[in-house]
């Protein structure tokens, strides 16, 4: 209720009873005030409220939460809810294993904690064992380690499961063998649950063009999924297809879904059954059992159908004949499932391709100075957290501004100076450098996720 309204009503009332006759008290504590005047001023308050929450219900540009909800259905939506991050870790030893080492789905791995806050935790989706009599096949040239790579999952849902990579390194409950755990990559897909703002605009885009024969037709249709993060369409004439009706829609979003390919016959290269895919988790050799990660590459499509259920990504090997395989790898299921429900409209005069945007790996190395009485390495983890958090917040065709990441960083807790321009802040490949104001500038079917934050202090 209103206050002001309240005391308005209030202050009628005693004006009405006053004016009929002055000798009355409507002071407080009186039997007038208390019964007569405030006992039904507030009933009378309330019901003001509601209607005025009635009214404004109405229409989107004013509409309480709860009524944004019930707008949203009379258009057929639902305010999208939060998603998890997923991903993949690996777990490693430093010997090799004399008996088996299984890890247990459910198992719980975190971020480093700080002092400021506890890690960002996941859990494995999936159980793995890491055989004994196999155990020169998990051996990485490279760290020198015995690994084994697991699918992950965010255990609270929320864009702050978008970690970097080489940030997960903490195992909750040892398992007896393992030594230790790392991320080689970012986990990606998480995602806050739908602002009343968000869902302004998308009940907005529905009123204007339902059709699904237009652009925004189509583009609210995707974007009904819970997983969509945002959407980029190009519509035809402009498509990489390049020809007549040919509609491509750019989706940030994704679902990890772990496969196996039986590969009865040696195939180099092998291009994928379920596609896209994002990570191979594992490559067992009939001859040579589990092949290290360095025997191996995947490529991505990188021509017009890349990204999509038609794409051609694949592996390669740098090894001769290696009999049967069983690859075990991670696919990107959220573009199959739009597809999927675009091909069931059976659209006319038009061919309608999903594809995944394009993940833009971000790497910044930065210098800060430090206040004293801070923990240092509490600060530099909340500023690596703060950058990866604010660049999970970003979408696609998103500029980078360095500008907004300094603002970011001196807004950390201990945090006195921070150098710019950055010593480092590029593309992780190499092909998205800062412009003449320091910003990225990623391709329009493109979004930022942050990869490897380095924060050195300078004394």
């Amino acid at each position: 209720m209103a206050q002001s309204r309240f005391q308005q009503i209030v202050a009628a009332m005693q004006q009405f009873i006053q004016g009929k006759n002055p000798q009355i008290s409507t002071q407080e504590g009186t039997i007038v005030r208390d019964i007569v005047i405030e006992a039904p001023a507030q009933q009378i308050a309330q019901y003001r409220d509601d209607l005025d929450t009635v009214v404004l219900d109405q229409s989107p540009d004013s509409a309480s939460d709860a009524g944004m909800d019930l707008l949203a259905q009379n258009s057929g939506l639902l305010r999208k809810s939060a998603v998890a991050a997923q991903g993949s870790v690996i777990f490693f030893t430093w010997m090799p294993p004399t008996k088996d080492i299984t890890i247990p789905a459910g198992t719980v791995v975190s971020t480093r904690p700080s002092n400021a806050s506890s890690g960002i935790q996941f859990v494995t989706t999936t159980t793995v064992t890491m055989y004994a009599t196999l155990s020169s096949t998990y051996y990485n040239t490279t760290t020198k380690a015995y690994e084994i790579a697991v699918p992950i999952q965010a255990v609270n849902a929320g864009s702050k499961g978008n970690v970097g990579a080489n940030t997960i390194s903490s195992l909750i409950a040892p398992i007896i063998g393992i030594d230790g755990v790392y991320n080689s990559a970012p986990t990606v897909g998480g995602a806050e649950a739908e602002s009343t703002q968000q869902l302004r605009a998308r009940i907005a885009a529905k009123r204007l063009g339902t059709a699904l024969d237009t652009l925004d037709g189509l583009t609210t249709f995707v974007s009904t999924d819970d997983r969509v993060i945002s959407t980029y369409i190009v519509g035809n004439g402009q498509s990489p297809r390049d020809y007549h009706g040919a509609i491509d829609i750019y989706v940030q979003g994704s679902t990890l879904t772990t496969v196996t390919d039986v590969v009865p016959v040696f195939t180099n290269p092998y291009y994928f059954k379920s596609q896209p895919v994002v990570d191979i988790v594992s490559v067992i050799s009939s001859i040579s059992g589990t092949l290290p990660g360095s025997s191996y590459q995947l490529n991505h499509d990188q021509a017009a159908y890349a990204g999509s259920v038609v794409g051609l990504d694949s592996i390669t090997f740098s090894t001769g004949n290696l009999g049967s395989l069983f690859i075990t790898y991670q696919y990107n299921s959220l573009i199959s499932d739009l597809q999927n429900n675009l091909n069931q409209l059976q659209l006319q005069n038009c061919s309608v391709l999903v594809h995944a945007a394009v993940e833009v790996l971000i790497d910044i190395t930065v210098s800060i100075r430090i206040a004293s009485g801070f923990d240092q390495s509490s600060v530099i983890t909340n500023v690596q957290t703060a950058l990866g958090n604010y660049i999970s917040s970003l979408t696609i065709g998103t500029v980078v501004k360095q500008s907004a990441l300094e603002e970011i960083i001196l807004n950390t807790a201990g945090v006195t100076d921070c150098k710019t321009p950055f010593d480092v802040f590029k593309s992780d490949d190499g092909t998205i450098l800062p412009d003449s104001f320091n910003n990225l500038n990623l391709p329009s079917m493109a979004y930022p996720v942050a990869n490897t934050i380095t924060v050195n202090v300078v004394v």
